[in-house]
């Protein structure tokens, strides 16, 4: 999974791979111009963005239409951000660059879970909208509103159903729902004060001339200071979500449900510490924002918390920092990685003792299930252990016997040699005497076998650690095309697969 930031243009690009059935965003910062036939166009789109996702256009823009109509698509309320009294950002009448500034700040990419920030100021009220990409999967928005006198504050959402698309549209208790050739855009939206739910149809280009209509989705509240708390998931419409708001005060959010997939995102204003139950288990934190994301079940595989120093998950204080910071941890089965943005020390309670912690300046185990590391600012660090929520660590502290599979190293790489390391280095890690049935292989994003590496016979493979390298070619010799790869390595009962990017 990738960002792209495109600084010129202010926009932060979410895609969770190169195919075409992937899910896409596309979220806008700074004010910007678009040129069509030699004429400028300006749209107000502080904070506005675009979804695609399984093949189909789900969360649209406006377009352009035609110079003879663009005033039917060039002003804020044709994009998907927040009015203020039905205001927002001004609409440029110059052919040149003025309007409303915004920025795309705070963001990082990691495998679970990737993140992005937008400030800005109109209508004499600020804004900032948190995005968080989860795994590959769905999206949450965090909306941070306020000013010193009291609005009506209209949250829009822009789908490609309804109007003269031929796609459906629904409203529903706490969102909306539109369908595109079998994909649904699912919304559900909370907010601090009481929400109106309504939708109206607005126009968007269906191509030269041609001004088409779709609906607009339009949550209004009213307040001064507000905050509004989103998931929007796209998936095909065989799968079913489950919502709940949750409404603790100056604190809001939701659950979302799916099968035993289960997520939970909160925000609120201040750094108290608040706790509430997500789905039969405790949480607590005292920053801005939390997300979590688990199955039913088991250690939740992706924490967020934005501006905080606390999370505490079933009892256990899962994350300690010494400075208020934004911090993710993203739990696998035998290692958890992240990101944190301002240095500062960190307890994890990991209940294993690790092997290894990279990014960290110094670490140490001391006992008791707890990891504590020093991080530099805007650090991305790796935790090699097997997670517990329980303090399985002998007196001795003895890591537990088995593989481990290691990221490879450089990623990207590209094999024509261009500026990039023309191979990359996969290790592996086996603490078993006697492993049985190792191998390492190769697959494309589609699941295809594209090389095995190694095979060693029961009672072959030696234990320690062992590299292999991938010069970029099958089976057979050939190049392979750029794109994401994956490699595993099965090694008797135990499994493991990681991510890899070739660039050419």
């Amino acid at each position: 999974d990738l960002i792209y930031f495109l600084p010129e243009a202010g926009q932060a690009i979410f895609r969770s791979s190169w195919d075409e059935d992937a899910v896409y965003m596309c979220l806008l910062g700074e004010y910007g111009i678009a040129r069509t036939g030699g004429r400028a166009h300006e749209h107000p789109d502080n904070m506005s963005f675009i979804i695609y996702a399984y093949g189909e256009l789900l969360a649209m823009d406006s377009g352009y239409i035609s110079y003879d109509q663009h005033d039917l698509v060039r002003y804020a309320k044709n994009h998907t951000l927040i009015l203020v009294d039905g205001e927002g950002p001004s609409a440029a009448s110059t052919a040149v660059a003025n309007g409303t500034d915004a920025l795309i700040t705070n963001y990082f990419d990691t495998p679970f879970i990737d993140y992005a920030e937008v400030l800005t100021f109109y209508e004499d009220t600020y804004f900032m909208r948190c995005v968080s990409f989860v795994q590959d999967n769905y999206f949450i928005i965090s909306d941070f509103v306020g000013s010193s006198e009291s609005h009506v504050y209209d949250w829009l959402l822009h789908g490609n159903g309804g109007g003269n698309t031929g796609n459906d549209f629904v409203l529903t208790a706490n969102g909306s729902k539109y369908t595109v050739n079998g994909v649904d855009l699912n919304f559900f939206i909370n907010s601090t004060q009481a929400i109106t739910l309504s939708n109206y149809d607005d126009y968007h280009e269906g191509g030269y001339n041609i001004a088409d209509l779709h609906t607009v989705t339009q949550a209004s509240v009213t307040g001064d200071y507000v905050l509004f708390s989103s998931f929007l998931v796209p998936a095909q419409s065989t799968r079913d979500f489950v919502y709940a708001p949750i409404d603790l005060g100056d604190c809001i959010g939701g659950t979302i449900v799916e099968d035993n997939k289960e997520a939970i995102s909160l925000i609120k204003y201040n750094s108290d510490l608040v706790t509430t139950d997500f789905l039969g288990v405790e949480v607590a934190f005292d920053g801005y924002v939390l997300n979590i994301s688990r199955l039913n079940g088991e250690i939740p595989s992706v924490f967020f918390l934005k501006d905080g120093q606390d999370v505490n998950y079933d009892d256990v204080d899962i994350i300690t920092c010494s400075d208020t910071t934004n911090i993710s941890l993203n739990i696998d089965t035998d290692f958890a990685e992240g990101y944190i943005s301002t240095g500062c020390t960190v307890q994890f309670f990991t209940g294993n003792p690790p092997t290894n912690v990279t990014g960290a300046t110094s670490w140490s185990y001391p006992g008791g299930g707890v990891l504590t590391a020093t991080f530099p600012d805007d650090t991305y660090f790796e935790i090699e252990v097997e997670w517990s929520l329980i303090n399985l660590s002998s007196e001795n502290n003895i890591v537990s016997a088995s593989p481990y599979l290691h990221q490879n190293y450089p990623n990207p790489f590209n094999p024509s040699g261009a500026g990039r390391s023309p191979t990359t280095t996969i290790s592996f890690k086996l603490n078993t005497e006697n492993t049985e049935n190792t191998e390492l292989i190769i697959y494309n994003i589609k699941g295809e076998k594209i090389k095995t590496f190694c095979a060693f016979p029961s009672g072959s493979c030696r234990i320690g650690t062992r590299c292999v390298v991938w010069d970029g070619k099958d089976e057979k010799g050939n190049f392979v095309s750029s794109g994401i790869y994956l490699y595993k390595l099965n090694s008797g009962k135990y499994s493991s697969t990681r991510k890899m990017v070739l660039m050419k």
